[in-house]
């Protein structure tokens, strides 16, 4: 509703809306339809990053003017490249008139990055396969655990409707799980037995405490926690990337950590 009367009262000032599909670090899911057919209204052009769960797991072209996706996670899943795509919906209405600015300003990927993507390209479903059955089994673990308050994922509450509007096919929820803890985040984070970095959508399990690593500079002050808490946001969430190894290994060291 508040999009809708910002776009009624200066549509003409807005050039596009950004929507990530679903949310980094809270795995949420707007209602894309809504969104789209908001969008076309006011003539606005609508660019879709399902980064999160990756175009191997959902499809957001048909609802979409643009869609941008990293292909640093999930296609290159060893974590060792850096290259991204952008794709225009032939059904878009400023498809004639965002073709042309692409080819000009895009940049080839380096070579290097390119050879190693393909190097990759033949383990992207299966690994994208093994990822998304350790998530779903993760996701419950946390779910049932005593020492996690809340689960955030991709088919968490009543996101999962939503989700599914536009996963390929069941069983398709990517590997981004956060948590919000029990206990101090400090004492989980130093113990627990997995590995930590920035990045996600790689064969190998992930964490990091996000707000620190994106937002150092508004978790670092105590106005700054509460703004976050404000939106609903806890300062202290940790942020899973699942991997391929055995769903029993990476359960045991959280568990162990909680």
């Amino acid at each position: 509703d508040q999009l809708e009367r910002i776009l009624a009262d200066r549509g003409e000032r807005v050039a596009g809306i950004i929507s990530e599909l679903p949310t980094n670090p809270l795995v949420q899911t707007p209602d894309i339809e809504q969104l789209y057919e908001l969008a076309q209204k006011h003539e606005v052009a609508l660019i879709a990053d399902p980064t999160v769960s990756s175009v191997l797991n959902v499809d957001v072209l048909p609802y979409c003017d643009v869609l941008v996706t990293s292909l640093t996670k999930y296609v290159s899943h060893e974590g060792d490249v850096l290259m991204g795509a952008i794709a225009l919906g032939s059904h878009s209405q400023f498809f004639e008139e965002l073709k042309p600015l692409i080819a000009a300003y895009a940049e080839p990927p380096f070579h290097g990055d390119v050879s190693r993507v393909v190097e990759q390209l033949d383990r992207m479903e299966e690994v994208a396969r093994t990822v998304n059955a350790n998530t779903i089994a993760l996701a419950e673990f946390f779910e049932n655990h005593p020492g996690v308050k809340k689960t955030f994922w991709a088919y968490g509450g009543d996101n999962r409707e939503r989700y599914e509007k536009i996963e390929k096919e069941p069983g398709c929820p990517g590997s981004m799980i956060t948590i919000d803890l029990v206990k101090p985040v400090e004492e989980f984070y130093d113990t627990c037995r997995i590995s930590k970095g920035p990045s996600f959508g790689m064969d190998r399990t992930l964490m990091s405490p996000f707000m620190y690593m994106a937002h150092y500079d508004i978790v670092s002050r105590e106005d700054g926690k509460d703004e976050l808490r404000a939106y609903g946001l806890n300062p202290d969430l940790i942020r899973i990337s699942v991997g391929t190894e055995p769903i029993e290994q990476i359960i045991a060291a959280f568990d162990e950590a909680l």
